[in-house]
């Protein structure tokens, strides 16, 4: 017995019903070829749908990841860790109001250098940041602190990722 589905598909790649009477198990091996054809179509067209999103994604995650600035400094002599903490709490509430800052934190290391990492939508929007900050009193504040020789900046864009991160604004 015939299944409809087999008979769709003979039907709609013009098998005639000669080839169809002549060789009653002709049809079913041609519905499992044209359904093998089929599954390869479909499977080539998901394959294909599946690079195109994972491509998509991937364009996404390159556009995504953020541009990573690291700033070292160390303090001055006598300038206790609350003293700087504070300071880059205080400058980190200006920051905040700046185009493409998405995040930012502060650590320490063993040779008392101190590390703050920011994390900016743009290169572009990391620099403008230093033009913006310049006047700023919680800037100011802060770089009274520092030892002005020690002081270095870098900026890192991603080259890999184990996946995203997104920061609550």
């Amino acid at each position: 017995m015939r299944c409809l589905f087999c008979a769709f598909l003979l039907r709609s790649h013009k098998v005639s019903n000669a080839v169809e009477e002549a060789y009653p198990s002709v049809w079913f091996l041609v519905a499992v070829l044209l359904m093998s054809k089929l599954f390869k179509s479909v499977a080539a067209i998901a394959a294909f749908i599946f690079c195109v999103q994972t491509s998509a994604e991937e364009n996404k995650l390159n556009s995504n990841h953020q541009i990573f600035e690291t700033v070292k400094w160390k303090s001055k002599s006598g300038i206790p860790d609350e003293k700087m903490i504070d300071a880059v709490n205080a400058m980190v509430l200006d920051l905040k109001s700046l185009k493409g800052f998405l995040h930012q934190s502060l650590y320490k290391d063993a040779n008392e250098v101190w590390v703050d990492v920011y994390y900016w939508e743009t290169e572009e929007d990391a620099h403008a940041s230093n033009v913006s900050m310049s006047d700023k009193t919680s800037f100011k504040n802060l770089i009274d602190l520092i030892e002005s020789d020690s002081v270095s900046i870098e900026i890192l864009h991603p080259l890999q990722s184990s996946g995203n991160h997104t920061f609550n604004q």
